[in-house]
């Protein structure tokens, strides 16, 4: 497991060059969560990095809204995995899969 700078992955992802999907975000609430097949997606999209103090409700169609905060908070990190995707692991309950786009 070879470690990624979380900072250099934000600037990916504002210069457009970054696709992404959720493997899992925990609530506390397992209902909701089995409901909602716990915030899986199964297709890769371009990553709107969600600026400080912007609802996370309000990222545009086609897009995967990812929190500024979570390329930098403190217990998150992020690592790339063997067949070259990037884990990006912010919390214990939140999990993304990242790509980087090819030119």
């Amino acid at each position: 497991m070879k470690t990624v700078n979380r900072g250099k992955l934000k600037r990916l992802a504002e210069q457009g060059k970054l696709l992404g999907r959720c493997n899992y975000c925990y609530t506390d609430d397992y209902i909701y969560d089995n409901a909602n097949d716990f915030g899986r997606t199964k297709q890769y999209l371009p990553v709107y990095v969600i600026p400080k103090g912007e609802s996370r409700w309000n990222v545009p169609e086609g897009y995967i809204g990812i929190d500024e905060y979570y390329f930098r908070c403190k217990g998150g990190h992020a690592w790339e995995e063997e067949d070259g995707t990037i884990t990006l692991y912010p919390y214990q309950n939140l999990s993304y899969s990242l790509k980087i786009k090819e030119d």
